[in-house]
């Protein structure tokens, strides 16, 4: 069926690109996963194969990092892909998963900005585990779009690299320190979320 309107089209493009997850997570993880990273690679392996109850059995997994986004930024991904399974539609799945990634990646920035980069070394863990994200379970759909893949794959990096930059240095002894710029990171931030939308562009807004 032909899709005349063009934001229609835009869609559907960005909806086959994710799907591209479904294609490429069919590898192994090692037994130091991240839960998160463990579940979304296992539904989507399970789906892939056509193993529809693997992969609502392998959505346990997800639980806690469900949670820690209905706590953080208030949103439920859980009845959407649970939906998503029992339809059997790929389609609609790897856009959910799509969504949990981009939300699991906005729960680790989010609660950097609620803490105003008071605590480095936890600024900083939550940083790295964002892009361990983002490397892991959107990178790949990213990079397989033919026309802007490289190069947004690039500005999503360089937002990460601005954000750890924004969260300044304890310094040792004294001497080094230098201040967190919240400034700094809440436009690297917005730089991330906003390359993220455009890759995909059914991903919400959140704003808790």
């Amino acid at each position: 069926m032909a899709l005349d309107n063009p934001m229609q089209s835009l869609r559907a493009s960005a909806v086959l690109v994710a799907m591209s997850a479904l294609v490429l997570l069919g590898y192994g993880y090692g037994a130091e996963q991240d839960p998160l990273i463990e579940g979304f690679k296992s539904v989507a392996s399970h789906a892939r194969a056509g193993d529809w109850a693997e992969s609502q059995s392998a959505l346990q997994v997800l639980e806690p990092s469900l949670a820690e986004i209905r706590n953080v930024l208030g949103v439920d991904v859980g009845p959407a892909l649970r939906e998503a399974i029992r339809a059997r539609s790929s389609e609609a799945l790897a856009e959910q998963l799509a969504r949990l990634a981009y939300l699991a990646i906005g729960v680790k920035l989010e609660s950097c900005q609620r803490e105003e980069l008071a605590h480095y070394y936890a600024a900083k863990y939550r940083v790295e585990a964002a892009r361990i994200y983002y490397m892991e379970m959107l990178a790949p759909s990213v990079r397989r779009d033919p026309a802007h893949g490289a190069s947004r794959h690039l500005e999503i990096g360089a937002a990460f690299d601005a954000a750890r930059s924004a969260l300044g240095r304890p310094g040792f002894l004294g001497r080094g320190v230098e201040a967190p710029d919240r400034e700094a990171f809440a436009i690297a931030v917005n730089r991330l979320t906003g390359t993220l939308r455009d890759a995909f562009p059914f991903l919400p807004e959140v704003r808790p």
